[in-house]
């Protein structure tokens, strides 16, 4: 690529500083924000173990609800019984989401 007075474009300078401080793995997924921040994807490594803490904290949470309402209230029963359609309700939403997960803060300003 040429560019007139001898300078690469931002992300191409970024991408070429990126690459000699963290490696040319990192260097490859560097990626813009829509208002054009660089930032780091994260690795399949990183997005597994994050949607592993989501489903055991989801899991555990759920579990120390269904405790809790068990053994203070008088309607535990249907709590018992709606419980498994909460959670089919969560996965088929996750599901359907398709994993896009939240809009990063950054990108929501504009």
């Amino acid at each position: 690529m040429t560019v007139p007075n001898g300078q690469l474009p931002v992300q191409e300078r970024a991408r070429a500083h990126a690459e000699q401080v963290l490696g040319p793995q990192t260097a490859k997924r560097l990626a813009p924000f829509r208002d054009g921040v660089l930032y780091v994807k994260a690795g399949g490594g990183a997005r597994f173990l994050a949607w592993l803490v989501d489903v055991v904290v989801l899991v555990l949470g759920m579990g120390v609800g269904v405790v809790i309402v068990g053994g203070k209230a008088a309607w535990a029963m249907l709590v018992r019984l709606l419980m498994p359609l909460l959670v089919i309700g969560t996965i088929i939403g996750t599901l359907a989401a398709g994993g896009g997960g939240a809009t990063p803060a950054r990108a929501r300003r504009r």
